[in-house]
């Protein structure tokens, strides 16, 4: 939605001392947010996380400096942000997985480590990239942040199958 308009010269406007109007797009704080890890995914996708810069990301979405700062504190953190969110993903496409009651437990498992297998394959570059910058000693804190999230994300999951399988006495 669009909130206010302001004038702006530009610098050949600035020479004739003429203004034009520029507008300001502002949006609901999610939205903004995953535009940010949109870009920042396609960036890092493309040409990796070191050769990115934060002024490219915001000069793609058209944002102020101090805008990617109200969101993340550092690139680093977008980093964080971004491996978090495709956690979530990953973990919303094994819902449905588990979720089956058609399936035996022994499928659901195979299926299961597929599935994340197939889905780490898409995001490799990716995933290769982030664990070289998780694995610095700088980032040890964010590397813990991101294991536990992940355990806590999976387990459940895992928890659901196994109880199934034990139910179903295929795991004993």
């Amino acid at each position: 939605r669009i909130v206010s308009i302001s004038y702006r010269p530009t610098v050949s406007q600035q020479k004739k001392n003429v203004k034009e109007k520029a507008v300001r797009v502002v949006k609901e704080y999610d939205e903004r947010r995953n535009e940010f890890l949109d870009v920042a995914q396609e960036f890092f996708y493309s040409k990796g996380y070191e050769q990115t810069s934060v002024q490219e990301i915001i000069d793609t979405i058209g944002v102020a400096k101090g805008t990617f700062y109200h969101y993340f504190a550092s690139k680093v953190e977008l980093l964080d942000a971004l491996v978090m969110r495709l956690g979530a993903q990953g973990v919303t496409m094994l819902q449905p997985l588990v979720a089956d009651p058609s399936l035996r437990a022994v499928e659901k498992l195979a299926r299961f480590f597929e599935q994340m297998n197939t889905f780490e394959t898409a995001n490799r570059e990716f995933l290769i990239e982030a664990m070289r910058i998780l694995y610095r000693g700088e980032n040890a804190l964010l590397r813990v942040k991101v294991q536990t999230q992940s355990i806590a994300r999976l387990t459940p999951l895992l928890a659901q199958i196994i109880h199934q399988g034990i139910e179903e006495g295929a795991f004993t």
